[in-house]
């Protein structure tokens, strides 16, 4: 392996253009089957709130954290945005298609946190050097233990 691959992978996050458009989508058709189901007014409403909830919730996740770094042996460091570090480990829920990288990391106090990197929340070539990285891991990496709670 290269030098440059065995360096620690640091990303900065921004937001995300194409995660923003989807969540607007999404929620958008939610309220428009909401509409067109003619329901009771008081299920309308409970319906329209948690839906704005869901929104608002999805748009706070993807702000949650601003940084993260890879280093080797599976350890992670998240810097979220009040510039708090946290380790973490990759799970083996994590995965990766063309656009989109979804990483699943298990925090030290056992909480599981989810990042969705699209192609416009990292700049090209930690994107790519992300996806290079996760593609090196061996499926024996996880152990058997934490793929079996999944």
């Amino acid at each position: 392996m290269s030098k440059e691959y065995a360096s620690p992978l640091v990303a900065n996050l921004k937001l995300s253009k194409q995660q923003l458009y989807f969540y607007l989508l999404t929620h958008l058709l939610a309220l428009t089957a909401i509409d067109y189901a003619q329901l009771d007014l008081l299920i309308t409403v409970v319906c329209l709130s948690l839906i704005a909830l869901s929104f608002i919730f999805s748009i706070k996740q993807m702000q949650r954290y601003m940084q993260f770094t890879w280093l080797d042996n599976n350890q992670w460091i998240l810097r979220n945005k009040s510039n708090e570090l946290q380790d973490a480990q990759l799970t083996p829920m994590s995965f990766f298609i063309n656009h989109l990288v979804v990483l699943v990391l298990r925090l030290d106090d056992g909480r599981k946190v989810s990042l969705i990197i699209t192609k416009d929340t990292v700049n090209q070539e930690v994107f790519r050097r992300l996806k290079v990285k996760l593609t090196m891991i061996k499926p024996s990496y996880f152990s058997p233990a934490e793929e079996s709670e999944f």
